[in-house]
């Protein structure tokens, strides 16, 4: 088998084949004589690179990558607060259902620039790809809103500078989830 090399910031660098597991089928053989694979393999136990990820996080691609992201997110927490304001000011929706319509619509922006501009070539599928993003954003709020309460009550930063840095941090975990799990860019 050929080993398979690729350039990366002017180092070659050597791709493995896949690491398979040994298994063993109830058969070894089929009747009309072909025999069965013994081994198994899939792209949980077969790595993209052999780069820490420590590595892979603060590299020139990632941050072409998160720059991407940081237009991206911004743009969609714009048309995030619109709608906001179109379902709750002009159309007089109540708040928390406004609020959640104008996330999920948000974030399927999102997704779909993510999916097209900031990780391009993804080979999970659209609506896996889609509810584990939606998972990833979650978790993003739920930090948002502990970090929010932490600063803002229990250290008295004023709000929106506590709501700007609970937000940062939480993009910034969120690229990172996305970029490693679901689109496996990174």
């Amino acid at each position: 088998m050929r080993r398979k090399t690729f350039r990366y910031g002017g180092a070659a660098h050597h791709i493995p084949g896949p690491v398979c597991r040994k298994r063993t089928p109830a058969r070894e053989t089929r009747r009309d004589g072909h025999r069965y694979d013994n081994v198994s393999c899939s792209p949980l136990t077969a790595p993209r690179t052999t780069r820490p990820l420590f590595a892979r996080l603060f590299s020139l691609r990632a941050s072409g990558m998160f720059a991407r992201n940081a237009v991206a997110s911004a743009g969609t927490f714009a048309i995030d607060l619109i709608a906001l304001w179109l379902l709750v000011g002009q159309l007089g929706m109540q708040k928390i259902p406004a609020t959640a319509s104008a996330f999920i619509g948000a974030n399927a922006l999102h997704y779909l620039l993510a999916r097209w501009w900031i990780f391009p070539g993804s080979e999970r599928g659209f609506i896996a790809g889609y509810l584990i993003f939606l998972m990833n954003a979650c978790a993003g709020l739920a930090l948002i809103l502990a970090m929010f309460t932490a600063l803002n009550d229990g250290l008295g930063v004023y709000y929106l500078i506590a709501r700007v840095i609970a937000s940062l941090s939480a993009g910034i975990l969120v690229f990172c989830l996305n970029a490693t799990f679901n689109f496996h860019q990174l």
